[in-house]
């Protein structure tokens, strides 16, 4: 019977000239178990394949940058409700919360007594002693939720234009779950989103509102009454 043949299942090392001398030598040599001769082979032709892998190490391949971003519904004017769509960061590390200044041009600023804070951001450090009272909503997560909140104003953000900091997730009981990328509060859930993202291509909508949408309007069809109209009635009803 011959030699069983187990090298696909093995990572071998480029055969030497001396490993090939010692197999020829040891073809005369007489094993007592078919055992001996396959770990003979083995010691004399093959290589772990944890040695292979660690002269060659692995890349790991690149992930998505996910992070807690929403697009909230943000209110520019004091008089009548004007919102823009602006993309915020839900951000555990900062202290406070903050909007950039070209959405609060039309709001009521607020100076603090105070000396001015410096902020570290992601647009670079920022020093100001102004808040504004400013109303958003987030309706990726609750549309119906009307905050009003004093945030204060740098120039700029860096990639987004809003920072909601511990501030507003303690207070909201808003929790930023990292271990499976997942915004949560008051029941409902956003997924982080890449850092990258846009309205677009990135604007959640929660299943539950599109299904509670879908059922409203299939009972208003439903309960609509069916019966046939009287022309004449309903003409002279409109002229009373």
């Amino acid at each position: 019977m011959g030699k069983p043949e187990h090298r696909d299942f093995f990572a071998l090392d480029g055969a030497t000239d001396n490993d090939s001398r010692s197999m020829s030598s040891s073809s005369a040599t007489v094993f007592e178990t078919l055992d001996d001769c396959i770990d003979q082979s083995c010691q004399l032709e093959t290589m772990s394949l944890a040695n292979l892998v660690g002269g060659h190490p692995i890349k790991r391949p690149k992930t998505t940058d996910l992070q807690p971003i929403t697009f909230v519904r943000f209110n520019t004017s004091l008089e009548k409700a004007k919102p823009v769509t602006i993309k915020a960061l839900l951000d555990s590390q900062g202290s406070e919360s903050l909007v950039t200044k070209m959405f609060i041009k039309k709001l009521r600023l607020k100076k603090s007594s105070n000396s001015s804070t410096v902020w570290t951001t992601p647009g670079g450090e920022m020093r100001t002693n102004q808040k504004v009272k400013a109303q958003f909503t987030m309706p990726e997560l609750h549309e119906d939720h009307l905050i009003e909140w004093n945030l204060c104003n740098p120039k700029a953000l860096g990639k987004c234009n809003m920072i909601i900091g511990r501030d507003i997730l303690q207070f909201l009981k808003i929790h930023l779950r990292f271990s499976d990328s997942v915004v949560e509060w008051d029941g409902s859930e956003l997924p982080f989103k890449d850092g990258k993202a846009t309205l677009e291509e990135a604007y959640h909508m929660a299943e539950g509102d599109v299904m509670d949408d879908a059922a409203s309007r299939a009972k208003r069809i439903l309960d609509a009454k069916y019966q046939k109209a009287y022309l004449k009635n309903v003409c002279q009803s409109q002229t009373k």
